[in-house]
């Protein structure tokens, strides 16, 4: 702690413990009965070699019987009247051994171990959560291709209410087990959750960026075109398709470039064959349409009279609307509306087994 700001708390300023006066050695003899002064902190107060006391070659106030005069005390001088003055200090007997731990404030928080009651230790987060299985549609090889982690059930905090509308990116190569298809990504949404099960919907595809990457190349024209289609079951999607040209077989030149009359009527074509593709059928079928890139085919070969293409491929697909939620489409989606039905079983007739009725008519005839 600061000497200076502990001779200032006693309302004495600093010139006056200065000043060789028998007065202000009664003031400094409390202070260090208390503890509150060691004896070396008193000494440097009065050689005034501490922080906050005056430099040695300052003039100090001597207060005497003549009056008040001006004198320059140098450090010997100072060190005696230190030295004085501590003869007529009565300090108590055990200060020589607590002299070394004075003036040191209690810290009364760090002695307590802190505020009352401490920091309390934070818990496991996941020990308060539970995994839920992701289940794809049945336009897919995979069914089963992953899980989910939700908060349990807390008040009015349904665990499943939360995850239901959660927007999941799956790897067409997981769904489909073929690496071929590492390409495309596959969206899916949460729609209904069925005990441990979260039944998702188709929400949307796009290529991978090192795909497109790959297929950016000069010395040719990219060609793109984007249409918004209605299926027949209520679901407005946009498709994203993209082209490229190719040489001619017998071509010399090294670029592949088409014109803009070219380009115009080759994006028409694309938009006329999206529109047939998907606005006839419905959501699931055209997602059996984009696996095989069928849509991308057909478009290279009805504009291969206008200029060769290739890498014809749908970049991307987004779901702008869906229809009203119905359980039972999501339940025929995944294959399990139809597990109810009926099926004919047909029962081998027994060897031994005879038609009493045949054998009538036969007798009969025999008779005749």
């Amino acid at each position: 702690m600061n000497l200076f700001l502990l001779v200032l708390k006693e309302d004495h300023p600093l010139d006056y413990v200065l000043q060789a006066s028998h007065a202000k050695s009664q003031m400094l003899l409390p202070m260090v009965q208390e503890n509150r002064l060691s004896e070396q902190q008193v000494c440097e107060v009065l050689a005034g070699a501490k922080i906050g006391c005056p430099d040695p070659s300052m003039e100090l106030r001597d207060q005497s019987d003549k009056g008040f005069q001006r004198s320059a005390w140098g450090e010997s001088e100072r060190s005696g009247v230190a030295a004085s003055w501590l003869k007529e200090l009565t300090l108590p007997e055990s200060f020589a051994c607590r002299n070394a731990t004075m003036a040191v404030g209690k810290n009364k928080r760090l002695t307590k171990g802190g505020k009352k009651g401490g920091k309390k230790k934070a818990g496991d987060p996941f020990l308060r959560k539970e995994w839920y299985d992701i289940k794809a549609p049945s336009m897919f090889s995979v069914r089963q291709c992953g899980k989910t982690l939700v908060s349990r059930t807390q008040g009015t905090k349904i665990a499943t209410e939360e995850l239901k509308g959660r927007v999941l990116e799956v790897n067409l190569a997981d769904l489909q087990n073929d690496e071929d298809q590492a390409s495309k990504k596959i969206r899916l949404a949460i729609e209904e959750v069925q005990g441990r099960s979260c039944l998702t919907d188709f929400h949307g595809m796009t290529l991978t960026r090192d795909k497109i990457c790959s297929l950016i190349k000069k010395w040719q024209t990219l060609i793109e075109a984007h249409v918004d289609v209605k299926t027949t079951d209520n679901y407005v999607v946009r498709l994203f398709c993209i082209a490229f040209t190719s040489r001619h077989r017998d071509q010399v030149k090294a670029n592949s470039y088409a014109q803009s009359a070219q380009i115009r009527k080759i994006r028409k074509r694309m938009v006329e064959i999206m529109q047939q593709e998907a606005g006839k059928v419905q959501l699931r079928d055209l997602v059996r349409k984009l696996i095989p890139e069928s849509i991308g085919k057909d478009i290279e070969k009805k504009c291969q009279a206008i200029f060769p293409l290739k890498d014809c491929l749908i970049r991307k697909v987004k779901i702008l609307k869906k229809p009203k939620f119905d359980i039972t489409k999501l339940m025929e989606l995944h294959g399990d509306g139809g597990d109810d039905m009926g099926v004919e079983m047909v029962r081998p007739e027994a060897d031994d087994a005879v038609n009493t009725l045949t054998a009538d008519v036969t007798a009969a005839a025999e008779d005749d």
